[in-house]
């Protein structure tokens, strides 16, 4: 008969463990060796590997397909000159569907995004010359500032509308200091 026990398999006899003292041997290594790595594993390593096993589970690992995702590309101005570096995103005004976004630089961008209507919200920041603040490890950083209006970000007014037909996903945003 079969049993396992402690997560290691025994053959069972008239109820008593069938193993050869070699056997038992390497048997009590693994389990030492067992235990010694999964506390290993629960102080420093779990977290981020079942974060990883769950990423490929359910991310990149699953067969659901989602919503197909088109090119979209344009430019984003602030005060007629290119934005050096900002966050770019699609927001379908369909509650049901998430974002898609990405990055600007040097005031163009490049992305895929889901066919619809779009709520878009772009988000930059700059340093405030002459000012610094401590960081989170002691040294020395500058200020930073988001320096657009929140009629683009937070509180959007700008809608476009992702198209199937890729040549109709190109897109403009000039921006102004008084967000109109």
């Amino acid at each position: 008969m079969r049993m396992i026990n402690n997560g290691l398999l025994t053959y069972h006899r008239m109820g008593q463990s069938v193993c050869s003292g070699r056997f038992r041997s390497h048997v009590n290594r693994i389990a030492d060796l067992s235990a010694a790595s999964l506390a290993v594993f629960r102080s420093r390593l779990g977290v981020p590997l079942t974060l990883l096993a769950l990423q490929f589970v359910y991310g990149c690992g699953s067969n659901i397909e989602g919503p197909r995702l088109y090119p979209v590309t344009g430019k984003v101005l602030f005060e007629g000159e290119p934005v050096p570096s900002a966050e770019i995103i699609f927001q379908p005004t369909d509650p049901t569907l998430g974002p898609d976004g990405g990055k600007v630089k040097n005031g163009e961008f490049h992305l895929r995004a889901k066919a619809g209507r779009m709520k878009v919200r772009i988000t930059a920041t700059r340093e405030v010359p002459g000012k610094t603040e401590v960081g989170a490890s002691g040294e020395t950083v500058p200020v930073l500032e988001s320096y657009l209006p929140s009629d683009y970000n937070t509180h959007t007014r700008l809608e476009v509308t992702v198209s199937e037909q890729q040549s109709l996903n190109t897109f403009e945003f000039n921006l102004t200091e008084n967000g109109k």
